[in-house]
């Protein structure tokens, strides 16, 4: 299985997002934030990017897309802006600001929230959220050159995908509804980078949580053709202070369940094997055109050693292959 570094000297600069060519398009690029409240049950992905538009070109915007998971509800909100303000990213009615590099950004937006599968008028709805980042960059899927060559051409080539472990705090209120949240997860930061659909890949699960007391993982596998066998796998675990790498030796493929899910995963670090259990949030199930990919993406309530924490589950298969099946080599 392929493997790359993952622990490297970042410069302050590929914190921010990338700035417009010379027509003022954004190349593809995202910062994706997922966390969960286990005691408010509570969990939210907002996500931040730009992209392609028809025929392969860039589009002058950013996307933001707000994903609130409360019970069985889950309330969305998707807007497109005019990309960067002077500390961040503004897309439509959300902002993304950085406080800091590395270790703190603020989540503004205020705007219209929908229940899913519901008929219900849309609910205003705003977000006051602090982003305090508990660990720091480490490579998770990146290949090619870190991005350290300039692009060239109007298709992103890939580039730099990092994440760090993270403790988000404020009030989201949806409606008459405010929840205070103390939330517990990860961000990532994605730049230049195609499809892994479109660079050999036919599935992949994304695991990552972290817990009260510091400590946390990362998990990333990716599956390729012929048999979706596992082509590369990162594991890697945050003690609260530095990272050690990990041997994944268990952990949960596609399901296509499309309901909560109960589910488990295992890491080797050292001597000592990491049992942790995992309930996600009845997830978004999405097929990604053109190829009809299986996408299920939910915040999950995870639990290590008598510590509940939270974090992210996403799985995807292409629909050529069996769902629920072990594809570890």
């Amino acid at each position: 299985m392929q493997k790359f570094e993952s622990f490297r000297d970042f410069k302050t600069e590929e914190e921010q997002p990338l700035d417009p060519d010379a027509a003022g398009h954004f190349r593809t690029e995202t910062f994706n934030q997922w966390v969960f409240d286990p005691v408010a049950n509570i969990g939210m992905n907002i996500w931040f990017a730009s992209g392609e538009g028809g025929g392969g070109q860039p589009f002058p915007n950013f996307l933001s897309t707000i994903l609130i998971f409360i019970g069985k509800d889950k309330y969305t909100s998707i807007s497109v802006g005019k990309g960067n303000h002077q500390d961040g990213i503004a897309a439509g009615n959300a902002f993304l600001t950085r406080i800091e590099p590395f270790k703190r950004w603020k989540i503004d937006f205020l705007g219209l929230l929908e229940r899913t599968g519901s008929t219900d008028k849309p609910l205003l709805s705003r977000l006051d959220l602090i982003v305090d980042i508990k660990s720091p960059p480490i490579e998770q899927g990146t290949q090619g050159d870190r991005g350290e060559v300039g692009s060239s051409g109007a298709v992103p080539r890939i580039a730099i995908r990092y994440e760090q472990l993270c403790h988000i705090t404020g009030s989201v209120q949806i409606g008459d509804r405010k929840i205070e949240v103390d939330a517990l997860g990860v961000r990532s930061h994605r730049r230049n980078s195609a499809s892994i659909y479109e660079t050999g890949a036919v599935g992949h699960t994304w695991a990552t949580a972290m817990f009260p007391s510091g400590r946390g993982f990362h998990l990333l596998s990716y599956q390729a053709a012929p048999n979706a066998e596992v082509n590369f796998l990162y594991g890697h675990y945050f003690d609260g202070e530095r990272y050690f790498e990990a041997t994944v030796t268990r952990f949960p493929y596609f399901s296509g369940i499309n309901d909560a899910e109960k589910s488990a995963l295992e890491l080797q670090v050292g001597e000592k094997l990491l049992q942790v259990e995992l309930e996600t949030c009845p997830p978004f199930f999405t097929d990604i055109p053109p190829q009809g990919v299986r996408l299920t993406r939910s915040p999950a309530r995870y639990m290590l050693d008598g510590e509940v924490g939270g974090g992210v589950l996403e799985r995807s298969l292409m629909p050529q292959f069996a769902a629920g099946k072990n594809y570890q080599a």
